[in-house]
């Protein structure tokens, strides 16, 4: 039996003929990775927590140049984590390589202070599968073999909610080990045998997930939330908090702020995303 659990640089799979020889960019995202070393006290303090308390967030626009993608920043015990996301099809757009991205990002006034004096432990870079399923192979299992992780798709991207590496990885491992236990009772590894693994992951919450939300990536590859959207929410909260002695009423600053974003455009974005997310 082989697990094949390579990430999204799907070799074995692609060199066997199991899969596509490429992944159209549409599909696929590159990720770059800083994780930067802080006493617990200090990161306690910065981001204000309680012990055993974590923080995440998320950003668009300015991290990506307002291309589609948006930058990260996680808290670990002793570490923060901050990173850059750029789907691949708009890299050629980009007007500096994405590890100046980085760079900028990690020394916006905003993250520069929260990072203060942290010694740099790691710097990656990585492909993600941000289509989910729709990135899977033609097949999950076959003889003698089952596909497993970002090789097979296993990742949720909502916009701001990003999940794959930790509990689709873990739980689709869990999973294959099953179905090998289930085909091992019976003696035989062949792609008979094995189709219980699609009935395992359909049993689980990966394919529910993942099905569910499976044209998500159709609404966030959108570059207009990454810009007209960004620019619009800056302004509208610029101007409404903006002390200037006349008075603000939501509806006018709105339109005040939409910029060459129209009316027909947020309707038809907002049931998009109702839609698929």
């Amino acid at each position: 039996m082989t697990i094949i659990a390579e990430g999204i640089n799907r070799l074995v799979l692609e060199r066997s003929g199991l899969a596509p020889p490429k992944l159209s960019p549409e599909i696929v995202a590159l990720g770059v990775k800083e994780v930067i070393k802080l006493s617990k006290e200090e990161i306690n303090d910065r981001f204000n927590l309680d012990e055993d308390e974590g923080l995440a967030w998320v950003a668009a626009g300015f991290p990506t140049h307002y291309l589609p993608g948006g930058a990260f920043i996680y808290t670990n015990k002793e570490a923060i984590t901050l990173g850059i996301v750029l789907y691949l099809s708009y890299g050629y757009q980009l007007d500096a390589p994405i590890h100046d991205l980085i760079e900028e990002f990690r020394l916006h006034p905003m993250v520069k202070r929260l990072i203060k004096g942290g010694q740099l432990l790691e710097y990656s870079a990585h492909l993600t599968p941000v289509a989910g399923i729709n990135a899977a192979p033609p097949k999950l299992y076959g003889n003698g073999y089952l596909v497993t992780g970002d090789a097979a798709g296993f990742l949720l991207h909502l916009g701001i909610l990003i999940r794959g590496g930790v509990d689709f990885a873990i739980e689709s491992g869990r999973v294959a080990a099953e179905a090998v236990t289930k085909a091992h009772d019976l003696g035989k590894y062949d792609e008979e045998s094995l189709s219980v693994y699609t009935k395992l992951l359909e049993e689980s919450f990966v394919l529910k997930e993942l099905k569910t939300f499976k044209n998500a990536h159709k609404v966030l590859i959108e570059p207009r939330l990454y810009s007209d959207y960004v620019r619009m929410i800056n302004n509208l909260l610029r101007r409404y908090f903006e002390v200037d002695g006349t008075p603000k009423k939501i509806g006018s600053t709105f339109l005040e702020s939409k910029g060459k974003l129209t009316l027909i455009d947020l309707a038809k974005d907002a049931i998009r995303l109702v839609m698929n997310l």
